[in-house]
């Protein structure tokens, strides 16, 4: 007869495998993109258009009536930046707050001669009735065309 272990007894001793192998297939699978959101919101929040944006939207007085200071970003950063040889440009958008109220910064700016330069810049308060605050925003290059073949629907019905 041999001695040994019971097969039973083997398998039993290994039941921890199977949890430990699905945590580490969880964590591989959702710790990993977790970890690089804030790599991602960092290197946005520290481009030079979010720190222009935000050091203008901290200065100006409209805003300041708003929300209230001391205004602070959210954590979040939404949009994209692109940078090249030639230029760049950068869309984003994040949250803001102050004692009075928030709000959201929403921004266009493009890159030339080594510098940036804000084509939109606004402040969207929070709250029904809330005005838009417009910090900077480029005239619309040609004025909206109006079809005169157009015939006004209230005055066609008399």
């Amino acid at each position: 007869m041999t001695e040994g272990v019971p097969p039973t007894e083997s398998a039993g001793r290994k039941w921890w495998l199977i949890p430990v192998g699905c945590l580490g297939a969880v964590v591989l699978c959702c710790g990993i993109p977790l970890a690089i959101l804030p790599i991602v919101f960092g290197a946005l929040k520290s481009s030079a258009p979010y720190q222009e944006s935000l050091a203008i939207v901290k200065e100006d007085p409209t805003v300041l009536k708003n929300l209230g200071e001391p205004i602070e970003p959210s954590f979040f950063v939404t949009g994209n930046i692109s940078v090249g040889d030639q230029g760049g440009q950068a869309a984003m958008s994040y949250d803001i707050s102050g004692p009075k109220g928030s709000g959201t910064v929403v921004f266009d700016a493009n890159k030339a001669g080594g510098e940036w330069r804000f084509t939109l810049l606004e402040v969207r308060v929070a709250g029904v009735g809330q005005p838009t605050i417009f910090l900077v925003r480029e005239p619309d290059e040609s004025p909206p065309q109006i079809d005169e073949n157009a015939v006004d629907s209230e005055t066609a019905d008399e």
